[in-house]
């Protein structure tokens, strides 16, 4: 019983000697590691990523594969339509004002 609780007793100091000898560097690096998870783990985060109602992940997009996809039905439907318009005749109403004929002259 008492062997094993010196053990563990030294075992304790001798990682704690280790952690005084890091250098700023690496328990910069330590925290920094730490405040990500932590920030993985916010709230905010679990409402972005997931459905706050059903717990579900969201299913998200390749920005660069949703863009090309959008492109290519553009020009599809482009393609279907025929492109520009051959003539653009302007509505009655602005027909008939311009040159002066309408309502007024009847």
């Amino acid at each position: 019983g008492k062997l094993p609780r010196m053990a563990a007793t030294t075992i304790a100091v001798a990682s704690t000697k280790d952690e005084v000898r890091l250098c700023a560097k690496v328990m910069k690096q330590r925290i920094e590691a730490q405040e990500k998870a932590f920030q993985k783990r916010s709230f905010a985060i679990y409402m972005k990523e997931h459905d706050v109602l059903t717990g579900i992940k969201k299913w998200t997009m390749d920005q660069a594969k949703l863009r090309a996809e959008e492109d290519t039905y553009v020009k599809e439907m482009n393609a279907l339509a025929g492109g520009e318009p051959k003539r653009v005749i302007a509505p009655e109403s602005i027909h008939t004002r311009q040159h002066g004929c309408g309502r007024a002259a009847a």
